[in-house]
C-alpha cells in the first residue's frame, strides 16, 4: 500500500491527475473489499483522491471526500494528529478553489493553529496552509498583503524542504506572479527565473509548470535594445555606474548591490567576427559588501557571439564552476525576448539557429545561485550591415 500511495503522489506531482485518480480509485476499492474502510491508509487515499478531483474540476466530489476525511480523522485521532492537519489543509484548498473563502480560511487557520512544526510529519501541510492564506489574501483583492505573507511562507518552506522541492518552486512562481500584478517587473523576473530554473531541473522542459513559467517570464521581460547597424565594439564608460536592486533572495528582502561597468555600444563598422561583451558586474549580498572575506557572486563573463548569419554560437565563462543553472534569452533587437532557455549547470556554449541573417539579435545570459539570486550579464547584440 505504501508503494502505491507513493506512486499516486508522484503522479499528482507530475500533474498527471487522470492517472492519479484511476490509481487511487483502484486502491480505494481494494481497501473497501479488504474491510479497511476506516484504516489510516484508506483515509489517506481519500484525501489524495480529493486533491486529484479538485485539480480535475470535480469540486462537489472533492468536497464530499475531503470533508469526510476531516470528520473521520478528528474523531479517531484528534485535532493535532498529522492526518487531521493534512486533511484540514486539503479541505481548505478544495473550498478555496470553489470560491468559499471564509470556510477555506477557517481550515487553513486551524491547520496552522495545530502547532505542528516543520520538522514534524505534518509540517509540510502546515507550511502549505500558511502559504494558502497568503494566496487567499490575493484572491480577496489585497496583493500587497499577499506578497508580505507569501514571502514569509516561501522562506519557511524553502528553509525546511530546500529550493528544489516542488512546492517551494510553486510558491516561488506564485510570488513572482504577485510581483507582476503589483507592477514590480524586476522582482517578478528574478523570482520567476528562479522558479523556472527549479522547474526545469526537477520536471524537465516539457512539464506544464515549466511551460507556464516560461510564458510568465515572457510577459514581464523588457524589450531588448535596438542595436546600432554599425557598432562592432563594446566600449566601457569612463566611470562605472552603480545600481541598487531590491531583490527577493530566498523570499527575504535582501538588498543586492550590482556594481560594475555598464556596456555602451560605440559607433563603428559592421563585422561578422566575434562580438565580446563588456565585463559582467559582480553581484553581492548586502552582508557581503561589508565583509572582504565574503564570496562575490558573479554573472557570466567573457560572453562572445560567433555570428554566422542564420545561426549564432554564444560562448561564455561560467562563474559558478558548474554549480549554477544558466538562463539564456534571445530576441530580435528592439523586440521582447523569446522563450527563456534554461541550460544545465556547467554549460558554457549554446548554438542558436533559424535566425534571419538580415536582422540583429540580442542575447542576455544569467546564472542562478542556490540562494535564489540571479546574476545577469550585460546584453550582447550583433551589429550587422544592411542587406547582409
Amino acid at each position: 500500500m505504501t508503494g502505491d500511495l507513493a506512486r499516486a503522489a508522484e503522479l499528482i506531482a507530475a500533474w498527471d491527475y487522470p492517472a492519479a485518480r484511476t490509481l487511487l480509485v483502484e486502491l480505494h476499492e481494494a481497501a473497501l473489499a479488504a474491510g479497511r474502510e476506516d484504516h489510516l491508509d484508506t483515509l489517506t487515499i481519500r484525501r489524495m483522491l480529493a486533491e486529484a478531483l479538485r485539480e480535475l474540476g470535480y469540486l462537489d466530489d472533492a468536497r464530499g471526500l475531503a470533508s469526510g476525511v476531516v470528520r473521520a480523522t478528528r474523531q479517531r485521532y484528534g485535532d493535532r494528529h498529522p492526518a487531521t492537519v493534512r486533511a484540514l489543509a486539503g479541505l481548505g484548498m478544495v473550498l478555496h478553489t470553489a470560491g468559499e473563502y471564509e470556510q477555506a480560511r477557517q481550515c487553513y487557520e486551524q491547520a496552522v493553529a495545530s502547532g505542528v512544526s516543520a520538522e514534524q510529519p505534518a509540517g509540510r501541510a502546515v507550511l502549505l496552509a500558511r502559504a494558502q492564506l497568503a494566496l487567499l489574501a490575493r484572491d480577496e483583492g489585497d496583493p500587497g498583503a499577499a506578497v508580505r505573507q507569501l514571502t514569509v511562507a516561501y522562506t519557511l518552506h524553502r528553509r525546511a524542504f530546500g529550493a528544489g522541492d516542488l512546492e517551494t518552486i510553486r510558491l516561488a512562481a506564485e510570488l513572482g506572479r504577485l510581483y507582476s500584478v503589483l507592477g514590480d517587473h524586476p522582482a517578478a523576473r528574478r523570482q520567476l527565473a528562479v522558479a523556472h530554473s527549479g522547474a526545469y531541473a526537477a520536471l524537465g522542459e516539457d512539464h506544464p509548470l515549466t511551460g507556464a513559467l516560461e510564458a510568465a517570464l515572457g510577459e514581464v521581460e523588457a524589450p531588448m535594445p535596438s542595436a546600432p547597424v554599425s557598432a562592432p565594439v563594446l566600449a566601457v564608460p569612463a566611470r562605472p555606474l552603480v545600481r541598487v536592486v531590491a531583490a527577493v533572495a530566498g523570499g527575504l528582502g535582501t538588498l543586492l548591490v550590482v556594481a560594475g561597468a555598464v556596456a555602451a555600444l560605440a559607433t563603428g563598422t559592421g563585422t561578422r567576427g566575434p562580438v565580446p561583451a563588456a565585463a559582467a558586474a559582480p553581484v553581492r549580498s548586502a552582508s557581503s559588501v561589508s565583509s572582504t572575506r565574503a564570496a562575490v557572486r558573479g554573472a557570466p563573463r567573457d560572453v562572445v557571439l560567433h555570428d554566422a548569419g542564420t545561426s549564432i554560437t554564444v560562448s561564455w565563462t561560467d562563474p559558478t564552476d558548474g554549480s549554477g543553472g544558466v538562463l539564456l534569452a534571445l530576441a530580435r533587437a528592439g523586440q521582447p525576448a523569446g522563450p527563456l532557455r534554461s541550460l544545465p549547470p556547467g554549460t558554457h556554449e549554446e548554438l542558436l539557429t533559424g535566425l534571419d541573417p538580415a536582422a540583429d539579435y540580442c542575447v542576455v545570459l544569467a546564472v542562478v545561485y542556490a540562494q535564489d539570486a540571479v546574476a545577469q550579464a550585460a546584453r550582447v547584440c550583433t551589429h550587422r550591415t544592411p542587406g547582409r
